[in-house]
């Protein structure tokens, strides 16, 4: 059976204590955090090669954006750890349904360039989100994945649970 494709429609940021304050008429590109799972080398002397070897923890997570114009507002969060709420959505082919997606990040935004000005285009400004401490993406209502440092949990868990079993949590 052939998966549906899903087409992104619009983009959102805000910040989870001020939901009234939308940025959908001037972001322009939202990058969500790339999901990876640490890996550790080992080459051993008597063996014939390396291997990766996997391990149930991600590396640091460093969601980006950009918008248009000057946002003040931004500028105030700058260095401050806030809660975030990106919000979108995506249109279901064949079907023509229009599902939303949210992600929710605890982050610090550290980094904000302004592009060069011209008069022939609009300026962008690029975000850059560090010290994330939370993650979820939410398709249609549907968890796809949670991390939290703080919790010590990640879901879908790569090790369902005998990680923590064996530490006696």
């Amino acid at each position: 059976m052939q998966r549906p494709m899903l087409i992104n429609g619009d983009i959102d940021l805000r910040l989870v204590s001020e939901p009234e304050d939308s940025r959908a008429n001037i972001l322009s590109k939202l990058v969500l955090p790339a999901f990876k799972y640490t890996t550790v080398n080992h080459n051993p002397g008597g063996g014939i090669g390396a291997v990766d070897f996997g391990k149930p923890r991600t590396e640091a997570f460093e969601p980006k954006a950009e918008h248009k114009g000057l946002d003040g507002k931004l500028l105030e969060k700058l260095g401050k750890h806030e809660e975030w709420v990106f919000a979108g959505n995506y249109r279901q082919m064949p079907g023509n349904i229009w599902l939303p997606v949210r992600g929710f990040i605890h982050a610090t935004l550290m980094e904000w360039e302004p592009d060069e000005m011209g008069a022939d285009d609009l300026q962008g400004c690029n975000l850059a989100f560090k010290e994330v401490t939370h993650v979820e993406l939410i398709l249609d209502g549907k968890e796809l994945f949670y991390w939290d440092f703080w919790e010590r949990e990640i879901r879908p868990d790569p090790t369902d649970g005998e990680r923590k079993r064996a530490l006696g949590i």
